[in-house]
């Protein structure tokens, strides 16, 4: 079973990697070792809508205030990702659909997901559907699947995503399975039905059963209120938590926040490998965003690298544990 270490900039899991293809779980390292894969996430849509502009930022990046419609921009991240051991790229993907005229935004963020899957020496990559300001209302942390025309769209999309990505050579795969990471998954309601309808298409259309990763984890409601019989229909390989960092909280934030984190993540584990499924543990290098949110927002700080390998120190019990009991 393949397992995932992520941050909220970055992603680990371990997986099999005979040529490349995502088998087993684990990848051979110095002496056969089993080690883990690293990935990241990559914001493709920044640059869009004047991004650089609307999003004042605590630190600036090494390339500035790049281009990422820019080929030769995305090959710098590849390279850099590779000279980092980095080994996959997580994209977020708002759906582009067969039946659906998308947003010339949606549309822009689609070829660069293409142009991604094109690079020669490339790292994988896997998507991240973030549709959850198409399908619901952000306002109301709601995404219900039974309304609208909200099942028809997802369907649509993933779909779409199978045909279009699925198949690449680059495109991150587990056993052969296509890795899908839905964002804000602890917002839909009445999801079981479409996203089982959804995965049949998929399989029917293209041979390929999902590697389902949902984004799960939060603060609250606790573990136990989590949806766990539906999302074991849905197949859900593995739970994540996109992003830890919760401004309603500051006690848990600032100095305590790696300790926090990795004991929420803990309370999740043995529900998670009871009904079948991984932990998707997050760690962050830190968190400000007061530049953006106010002067008196929490923040987690960088310390110079310090929380980095705070987060990691905290964590380093699940590439022990998770493999040996999944």
């Amino acid at each position: 079973a393949a397992w995932w270490l992520g941050m909220a900039t970055m992603a680990v899991m371990i997986m099999d990697t005979e040529g490349r293809e995502m088998g087993n779980g684990v990848r051979k390292g110095a002496g056969h070792q089993e080690v883990p894969l690293l990935g990241a996430y990559y914001y493709n849509w920044y640059n869009l809508d004047d991004q650089w502009s609307h999003h004042p930022r605590t630190h600036e990046p090494e390339l500035g205030a790049y281009d990422l419609s820019d080929r030769s921009t995305m090959q710098k991240h590849h390279e850099w990702a590779r000279q980092s051991n980095i080994d996959f790229f997580i994209m977020p993907w708002s759906g582009v659909g067969e039946g659906e005229q998308a947003p010339e935004r949606d549309v822009e963020i689609d070829r660069r997901v293409e142009e991604h899957l094109t690079m020669k020496q490339g790292v994988k990559v896997a998507l991240m559907y973030t549709a959850f300001d198409i399908l619901g209302d952000a306002s109301e942390n709601d995404l219900d699947l039974s309304v609208r025309k909200n099942c028809d769209r997802l369907k649509d999309h993933w779909e779409y995503a199978a045909k279009h990505y699925f198949s690449k050579d680059n495109y991150l795969r587990i056993h052969g399975s296509p890795v899908l990471y839905v964002y804000g998954f602890r917002w839909y309601r009445n999801f079981q039905a479409c996203m089982q309808e959804a995965q049949s298409r998929i399989l029917s259309a293209t041979s390929h059963k999902l590697y389902l990763v949902v984004d799960t984890i939060w603060w609250y409601p606790a573990p136990e209120q989590a949806d766990w019989k539906g999302m074991q229909a849905i197949n859900v390989s593995g739970i994540a938590g996109y992003n830890l960092y919760d401004a309603a909280q500051p006690s848990k934030m600032g100095l305590s926040f790696a300790w926090e984190a990795a004991q929420l993540l803990h309370d999740f584990v043995s529900l998670a490998w009871d009904h079948g499924m991984m932990v998707v543990p997050t760690v962050m290098p830190g968190y400000d965003d007061r530049r953006r949110g106010g002067s008196g927002r929490p923040t987690v700080p960088r310390a110079r690298g310090a929380e980095l390998a705070h987060q990691w120190k905290q964590l380093l019990w699940f590439s022990v544990c998770q493999p040996k009991i999944l």
